[in-house]
């Protein structure tokens, strides 16, 4: 080859390679940047399908969980139609069940708000007191048309204690869910408010959930004006926003900024929460934010929620960008192309090492989308697993609702649900049926003496004893505390209820062991059957209740079939009931006194004032038939009331004649259990103008059983105002004497049963024991029924220093007593006798 053609040659090659270091690159540096754009723009697509997938995971998770606070909403109502009326302990008993605080976040109360009108204003927050909160009363405590107070709320908490007894009808924005929810019948969620609850630094908007109790029953009533009509209260959940939203966005949402507004009538939005999040822009190629908005409609309240998006839906490092892959990449390529024309040997090498590259960022792309559809695969699990947890806790408060939570039997609220269904079934069919009241004997001790949980499992061993004898179609339900019930339904016949009380009574007779320990627990029945063909359950109940009481009052571990015997005597009863309620207003009530005498000198050392009833027509009704009666109504307070009144008075009477001495007043243990009694007391004793030392107030040990601290704290504050206390009975009692030195008691009264068997050496051991306590404790002693000069003298000579009974009076009306003053004074009766020992 000559080195023209040579020369040739290489001219000929420069332009391709010119073309190759200019064109090529150029050409690869184009592509690289429409590739760039293409991605970019897919990135932002991803992000924004993301961003909507974020929105409507956090819309979804704010509504399922709002409905199931509806649920919670819906069973609690479903536990107050049962029968309309709840006690403070069955609430406290279903909202422990239920275990709020564990099982539904953000829910800051569960409560119930009773309707009051006016009238009656001053009743329910004395009925409030008496369960034990002294200080209760409605709030604010302007006059209004009516009330809706908060009656039961838990958790009972600090916080949650400034919102018990707030009237809600009395705010605006509370009242206006309130009314739409009483005329649908239906859940209805407030716009925003201040919760009573709110106190101190971290003070959140509020919002409630109401739910209309319209009485038992499980029918709405089907006009506004019925259900305005027959509105008792509201069953209500109260949220923290901030607390609520931490419980439902429990992801991280510093990619979010989430906002939530109340919109009310006017269209106006109102703040609920936003998030305190801040930005953090980590993406080296700046984007906009991501916004958005939508509305929920809930429970006839309309949120708006605001959605903005940071740049944290973009991938927070290049090597995860695919956009900035493909440009760097194609810069790769496009330096390699420029490269290309200068090692052209190494071409092939090159050329399969990025084509090696490119493929494994394809893989890796492929595995981030694979990636995508495995996390969609897993949410649409994660909502069918909520779903079915949903169904799961619906069942869960139905259960609730029917079943006894520490038997497993089914509760009041099904047996009251089956008396019905018997009834309606007896108006046109032939059928029969009966009603078992089971009681259990003495449980209360069980549970003083072992403790409540050795109690529980009593009840439950009871329970199941009682499960293998109750068959369907018979009903076995626990009623509440130590109480069962038995529907008897099919061929019920008096052989057959007597049958199953029989075995209901031997099956328990048994003892049940506990960890070692032995506990007897016999049962009493009342036994109540239908007659005349009708099963009028208010009746069967009643009579049932009846009969029960008279097997009580028989010697308990038996049974009682209502009869016309017991018709009678709850007739008689019914009657006795209603003469005493006018007693007091006919002034047929009088106070007997009965004189104390000093052992050693037979002088009057007081007095103790006793109630008698002198009836038109039934004659003197013994303390022990109407004393019982009044207390199981609230006639005993009215009376207890009139007792220390005439007391007083007729202290200050004796005073102004210079005969003033002590007199003992008895109270019950429902007087004693009075908030205010020491300013009833104090309001008497003023408006007599009688001193303190002049009045002594008498309790049995049965008072001290309930609640011993209670007591303790109500004996200091009788103490403090200058009373007399003494403990009337004592030794009968099991409670008091382990703790006498922690009482404020100034005497003991020895009770008549322990006197009037003086002869026997077990009363003198128990006689002598209380005096020898007495002394050391530096107490003074009265010996009640001394009869005898034998009993007198025993007393005497072992260092007693007070007597009272018939050897001296027996109680007197007032104008008896003067002239029995006046011979005493001359000559005590049956002191005479006494001296010289």
């Amino acid at each position: 080859m000559s080195l023209v053609d040579t020369s040739t040659k290489m001219n000929d090659r420069k332009p391709v390679a010119l073309w190759q270091l200019v064109m090529l690159p150029l050409i690869s540096l184009a592509a690289t940047l429409l590739a760039f754009t293409a991605a970019e723009k897919t990135v932002h697509q991803a992000a924004e399908q993301h961003f909507e997938y974020r929105q409507s995971q956090i819309v979804d998770a704010i509504s399922r969980r709002m409905r199931t606070y509806e649920s919670v909403l819906r069973g609690t109502l479903s536990f107050f139609k049962v029968d309309g009326q709840v006690s403070r302990d069955e609430w406290n008993t279903y909202v422990t069940s239920l275990q709020i605080v564990d099982s539904f976040p953000g829910i800051q109360a569960l409560g119930y708000a009773q309707v009051v009108p006016p009238s009656k204003k001053d009743a329910f927050e004395r009925a409030v007191r008496q369960e034990g909160f002294r200080d209760f009363h409605i709030k604010p405590q302007t006059p209004r048309d009516f009330y809706t107070a908060i009656k039961f709320i838990s958790p009972m908490d600090e916080r949650n204690l400034r919102a018990f007894g707030y009237d809600m009808w009395s705010e605006k924005t509370r009242r206006d869910a309130m009314s739409r929810a009483t005329d649908t019948g239906k859940t209805m969620l407030s716009g925003r408010v201040m919760l009573v609850q709110e106190n101190g630094e971290d003070v959140q908007h509020g919002i409630l959930m109401y739910l209309p109790f319209y009485g038992a029953g499980l029918k709405t009533p089907t006009t506004i004006e019925a259900r305005r009509a027959k509105l008792q209260g509201f069953v209500y959940s109260a949220f923290r926003m901030k607390d609520l939203m931490r419980g439902i966005l429990e992801s991280d949402l510093n990619d979010m900024h989430v906002r939530i507004s109340a919109i009310d009538q006017d269209g106006k939005a109102n703040l609920l929460f936003e998030t305190d999040n801040e930005p953090k822009t980590r993406h080296f190629l700046a984007h906009a934010p991501l916004t958005n908005s939508q509305q929920i409609n809930m429970y006839g309240q309309t949120w708006s929620l605001n959605f903005e998006g940071f740049s944290g839906f973009y991938p927070d490092l290049p090597r995860h960008n695919p956009s900035v892959v493909v440009l760097f990449c194609g810069l790769i390529i496009t330096a390699l192309l420029a490269l290309l024309s200068h090692a052209t040997q190494t071409t092939d090498r090159r050329a399969s090492k990025l084509a090696d590259k490119m493929t494994r960022d394809l893989d890796a792309r492929a595995n981030e989308l694979a990636n995508v559809v495995s996390e969609l695969n897993l949410e649409i699990e994660r909502r069918e697993a909520v779903e079915a947890s949903q169904k799961q806790l619906e069942e869960r408060l139905r259960k609730q609702a029917t079943t006894d939570y520490l038997t497993g039997l089914s509760n009041r609220a099904v047996f009251n649900d089956a008396l019905k269904v018997q009834e309606k079934l007896s108006a046109t069919q032939d059928i029969s049926c009966g009603v078992l009241l089971l009681d259990l004997d003495r449980f209360k001790h069980v549970n003083d003496t072992m403790g409540h949980f050795t109690g529980d499992r009593v009840l439950c061993v009871v329970a199941e004893r009682l499960r293998a004898i109750i068959h369907p179609p018979h009903i076995l339900v626990r009623q509440g505390g130590d109480e069962f019930a038995i529907l008897l339904r099919g061929a019920v016949t008096p052989a057959a209820a007597m049958r199953i009380s029989e075995s209901c009574i031997s099956a328990l007779l048994e003892p049940i062991d506990i960890d070692g320990k032995t506990v007897k627990c016999q049962t009493s029945i009342g036994v109540a059957l239908h007659r005349d063909g009708v099963c009028d359950t208010s009746k069967l109940l009643s009579r049932a209740d009846m009969a029960l009481y008279q097997s009580k009052a028989a010697g308990r571990g038996c049974y009682k079939i209502f009869d016309n015997e017991l018709e009678e005597s709850l007739n008689e009863r019914n009657q006795l009931e209603a003469a005493l309620q006018g007693a007091v207003l006919r002034n047929e009530l009088e106070l007997y006194y009965q004189p104390k005498i000093k052992s050693h000198t037979g002088e009057i050392a007081g007095y103790e004032a006793l109630l008698r009833w002198k009836h038109p027509t039934l004659g003197m009704v013994p303390p022990d038939r109407f004393i019982p009666l009044a207390e199981e109504t609230t006639l005993i307070n009215e009376i207890g009331d009139l007792v220390i009144d005439r007391a007083c008075a007729q202290i200050a009477k004796w005073k102004q004649q210079g005969q003033a001495k002590p007199v003992a007043v008895n109270l019950s243990p429902s007087q004693f259990s009075q908030r205010d009694l020491v300013k009833r007391i104090k309001v008497a004793m003023t408006r007599h103008k009688v001193e303190a030392s002049l009045l002594e107030i008498e309790i049995t040990e049965n008072v001290l059983i309930t609640d011993f601290e209670e007591a303790v704290e109500q004996l200091r504050k009788l103490h403090m105002l200058g009373l007399r206390i003494s403990i009337d009975d004592f030794g009968t009692g099991f409670s008091s004497l382990a703790y006498l030195h922690r009482l404020d008691v100034d005497v003991l009264k020895i009770d008549r049963s322990f006197v009037s068997s003086l002869d026997t050496s077990q009363s003198r051991s128990i006689v002598e024991s209380i005096l020898g306590l007495a002394r050391n404790l530096r107490l003074e002693v009265v010996a009640e029924g001394v009869e005898t000069v034998e009993q007198a003298r025993f007393l005497r000579a072992h260092g007693c220093e007070l007597m009272q009974g018939y050897l001296f009076s027996p109680a007197l009306p007032i104008h008896d007593l003067e002239e029995w003053i006046i011979e005493h004074e001359k000559q005590p009766p049956g002191f005479a006798e006494l001296k010289g020992i």
